[in-house]
């Protein structure tokens, strides 16, 4: 994921959760820069269907962007 995919999913995560410190932004995309930009953005949308009040932490979004990623036979 390059910087302008991570910020069109982190300004959709500011929409749902409201204004995200630049240091966290930061954060994030540290944690999830080698994810699939797709596979976040879904992990994105589908947690902020849930019921949560505050903005999960980069591990949950990864945990469901790996869900969401097609998988290669061995």
């Amino acid at each position: 994921m390059n910087h302008d995919e991570w910020g069109a999913i982190f300004s959709r995560m500011e929409l749902t959760w409201g204004d995200i410190s630049a240091h966290r932004r930061n954060h994030y995309f540290e944690i999830l820069r080698d994810m699939d930009a797709g596979a976040v953005g879904q992990a994105v949308d589908r947690l902020s269907r849930e019921a949560r009040e505050f903005v999960p932490p980069p591990g949950v979004i990864r945990d469901y962007a790996a869900r969401s990623m097609p998988t290669t036979p061995a």
